[in-house]
């Protein structure tokens, strides 16, 4: 029997948004892919990586999400607070100069390693999760802030 959980519009969004910040910083990761002198260890396994293997670039000391909700809590904000536009796979910040601010500090923030993919997909975030209050809501606050338009 299958079980269908539906996200709440507040955890679709925080998706949305990681998956654009993830978006935003995909050319450091590729320019570190290139850095790259093969054949190297990977820090995970220990075992040899050649060129060919498949490989991921992995988020070192802190994972990417413990860096997107660094940057999010810093600017006292939650991913509710982040408008996006664009295309669906190609969203990005309505607010461009905070789409530059976190580019910086991710850049800033960022440790890599090229690892065996197998590896990383089976380690994950290593247990950390996002705290629930950096979601934020869609609900108004304040009965006088809903909208009577209809």
């Amino acid at each position: 029997k299958k079980i269908s959980t539906t996200a709440t519009p507040e955890e679709k969004h925080f998706n949305a948004v990681k998956g654009a910040m993830r978006n935003a910083i995909h050319y450091q990761l590729k320019a570190f892919r290139d850095a790259v002198n093969l054949p190297c260890v990977c820090s995970i396994t220990g075992k040899q990586i050649r060129k060919g293997q498949k490989t991921d670039i992995d988020h070192c000391g802190m994972s990417f999400s413990e860096i997107a909700d660094r940057f999010v809590a810093l600017k006292g904000l939650t991913y509710c607070d982040i408008p996006l536009m664009g295309p669906p796979t190609g969203k990005s910040f309505k607010d461009k100069q905070l789409w530059g601010e976190w580019v910086h500090f991710h850049m800033a923030n960022a440790r890599y390693a090229l690892v065996c993919a197998s590896a990383n997909r089976s380690k994950g975030a290593s247990g950390y999760e996002t705290p629930v209050e950096l979601y934020g809501s869609f609900k108004a606050e304040d009965p006088e802030d809903l909208s009577l338009d209809f």
